[in-house]
């Protein structure tokens, strides 16, 4: 599940609550699996690359890459990946990812100056580790004061 574009805190500026609901809702969607990173950063490439400043609203704009980190690796077609590294050189800007769910190594790595991570706190994985983590403290809590140190020593 991927969004690419160019943004710069243009047009938008803040959003509202119904608006962040309709993102994260959108952002949930199942799209059949794999991401296709290339098509949307190649539509940005095109947007970033016009000569003409018809989008000067873009202007010193950095890209924003979402993903749940499933991309093919590598990310992208060898033209594509020179294009990026071109026009990155050229105009200086940072591409930076949004990994949703828990921080891992992904192909996203690959195209990201830096990868930030949301949502990881709801991670099944993690949340899971916490509920069990949390039952065994209360576990201990609850057994004697004989086990309890035993424990600590252990």
């Amino acid at each position: 599940s991927a969004s690419g574009g160019a943004g710069g805190g243009g047009a938008g500026g803040s959003m509202d609550r119904r608006s962040l609901t309709r993102l994260l809702d959108f952002l949930a969607c199942g799209f059949g699996g794999g991401t296709d990173v290339a098509s949307p950063l190649r539509r940005a490439l095109d947007v970033l690359e016009r000569p003409d400043g018809a989008d000067v609203v873009y202007s010193g704009a950095d890209l924003l890459l979402v993903s749940d980190g499933e991309l093919p690796d590598p990310p992208l077609d060898p033209p594509t990946a020179e294009r990026l590294r071109r026009l990155r050189s050229r105009q200086g800007f940072e591409v930076h990812g949004l990994l949703v769910g828990a921080p891992r190594p992904t192909p996203l790595d690959q195209l990201c100056d830096e990868v930030h991570t949301c949502l990881s706190r709801f991670d099944p994985l993690a949340v899971m580790r916490e509920r069990s983590a949390a039952r065994r403290e209360e576990r201990l809590e609850a057994a004697p004061a004989w086990r309890r140190a035993a424990h600590r020593t252990a």
